[in-house]
């Protein structure tokens, strides 16, 4: 099933938020709505019925570009989230623990990073922070 297949047979809500302002950031658009994508499956994969989606997309304290992604799921194991970033690994039965690891390269493409979190009492937290300034191959910034 696709993510939208699963939120909307879990009648998973989805809470959008922007500034009214725009970010800017230089993205890639195909790979960065990818990453986006395996993050939003992820969180309603996680979700419970009924559960709600939060996505933010706003400048942070430091001024970076970050799109946050939350969701009220039961959170990672810690034994998961110390290797969440490595192939094959997933909490899922028929998962083949690519996503992240793909989210993950692409935001390192970008010069980015993206951060998980587990939120108390339940729920994870899925941050995708771009760069300040974009450096090309050179290292000229821009």
């Amino acid at each position: 099933t696709t993510w939208s297949s699963t939120m909307f047979q879990k009648k998973i809500e989805v809470d959008f938020k922007r500034p009214k302002d725009p970010v800017s950031v230089r993205v890639d658009r195909r790979t960065l709505k990818a990453a986006l994508l395996h993050v939003l499956k992820n969180a309603s994969e996680a979700s419970p019925p009924a559960g709600k989606i939060a996505v933010e997309v706003r400048e942070n304290p430091e001024g970076r570009a970050e799109i946050t992604v939350t969701d009220e799921g039961s959170g990672v194991p810690d034994e998961v989230m110390e290797k969440l970033f490595e192939s094959r690994v997933t909490t899922k039965a028929e998962g083949r623990g690519m996503g992240l690891l793909l989210v993950h390269r692409i935001m390192r493409e970008h010069q980015g990073e993206v951060l998980v979190e587990n939120l108390q009492p339940k729920g994870t937290r899925v941050r995708l922070v771009f760069p300040l300034r974009w450096k090309d191959r050179r290292g000229h910034q821009d």
